[in-house]
C-alpha cells in the first residue's frame, strides 16, 4: 500500500508540476504573442507614417508642378496677347501712315494747284492792269493827237 500511495503521490506531484509548467508555458506564449503584436503594430505605424509622408511630399510636388504649369501657360497667353497687340498696333500705324501719305499727297496737289491758281490770278490781274494801262495810254495818245 505504501508503494501505491507513493505512486499516487508521485502522480499528483507530476500533475501539479505539469500544470505549473503548462501555466508557465502559456504565460510565455501570451508574452511572446503580445510582444509580437506590439512589434508588428510598431513596424506598421512606422511604415504608415512613412507612406503618409511620401504621399504628402508627392501631393506637394504635384501641386507645385500644377502651379508651375499654370504659370507657364498664363505667361504663354500673355506673350501671345502682347504679340497680337503689337501686330495690331503695327497694322493700325501702317494704315494710318498710308492714310497720312494720301493726305499729304492730296495736300501737295491742293497746294500746287492753289499756287498755280494764285499765279494765274496774279498774271490775269496783271495782264488786265497792263491792258488797262495800255488802253488808257492809247486813249491819252488819241486825245492828244486829236483822233476823237
Amino acid at each position: 500500500m505504501k508503494i501505491l500511495q507513493k505512486k499516487i503521490c508521485a502522480r499528483i506531484i507530476q500533475n501539479k508540476w505539469r500544470n505549473i509548467y503548462n501555466k508557465k508555458n502559456e504565460a510565455v506564449c501570451i508574452i511572446q504573442k503580445n510582444w509580437r503584436c506590439y512589434d508588428i503594430r510598431k513596424k506598421y505605424k512606422i511604415k504608415k507614417d512613412k507612406a503618409i509622408m511620401i504621399q504628402r511630399r508627392y501631393r506637394i510636388f504635384l501641386e507645385n508642378k500644377r502651379k508651375k504649369d499654370k504659370k507657364i501657360k498664363e505667361q504663354k497667353m500673355i506673350n501671345s496677347a502682347i504679340k497680337i497687340q503689337k501686330n495690331w498696333k503695327n497694322h493700325i500705324l501702317k494704315r494710318n501712315l498710308k492714310l497720312l501719305n494720301k493726305q499729304i499727297n492730296a495736300y501737295k496737289i491742293i497746294c500746287h494747284s492753289w499756287i498755280n491758281y494764285q499765279k494765274k490770278k496774279y498774271m490775269y490781274k496783271r495782264s488786265n492792269e497792263s491792258a488797262l494801262i495800255i488802253q488808257n495810254a492809247w486813249k491819252e495818245y488819241k486825245k492828244r493827237k486829236g483822233f476823237y
